[in-house]
């Protein structure tokens, strides 16, 4: 099987460590584009390759492994969801230092990873197993400078604040009705 991964931490290479020796093959991805993961893949070996997120996204399965105030941006970088199959791995935080729980009233987060992802077959799993469930010697990566990110513009809707884009998926910043 191939399977496409929106991210490249640890949880993303800790799951494809599990399936990498079954022969599966895995694609990587990231915000900052297949060359920043050189090492990464030739750490993981045979059967791994880095892509961009619509490279990904093109692979029989796709695992969204990134951090919640990532999901929006990784999810509405792919233009159409129709028919794929998504595993959401996120978990609902706000902050990781101190490790704080994002606002976890009213709607689930694979809710509205499914709402911003319209189309996707979305199945929750792996956001309870815990990382060390295989050794991974990579520490998790230093926080990028807000220079390093990229901008865009902003626009109001029904849903609230969201990213320049001609669709009307909602943002998850915004209050849910």
């Amino acid at each position: 099987m191939n399977i496409g991964i929106l991210g490249a931490g640890i949880v993303a290479q800790t799951i494809a460590k599990h399936v990498l020796p079954l022969g599966h093959r895995v694609t990587l991805s990231n915000r900052r584009g297949p060359e920043s993961l050189v090492e990464v893949v030739k750490e993981l070996g045979s059967g791994a390759s880095a892509g961009t997120a619509q490279q990904a996204a093109t692979q029989d399965i796709v695992i969204l492994a990134v951090n919640w105030p990532s999901v929006q941006a990784a999810l509405f970088s792919i233009p159409d969801w129709k028919g794929r199959i998504l595993v959401d791995a996120t978990n609902r935080l706000a902050g990781y230092s101190p490790l704080t729980l994002g606002d976890i009233s009213g709607r689930t987060s694979s809710e509205m990873v499914a709402d911003l992802a319209p189309g996707a077959k979305v199945v929750k799993a792996f956001n309870s197993v815990p990382m060390p469930w295989t050794p991974t010697s990579r520490a998790r990566s230093p926080a990028r400078s807000s220079s390093s990110r990229a901008t865009t513009t902003t626009r109001r809707s029904k849903w609230g604040t969201s990213s320049s884009r001609s669709d009307s998926r909602p943002s998850i910043w915004a209050p849910w009705p």
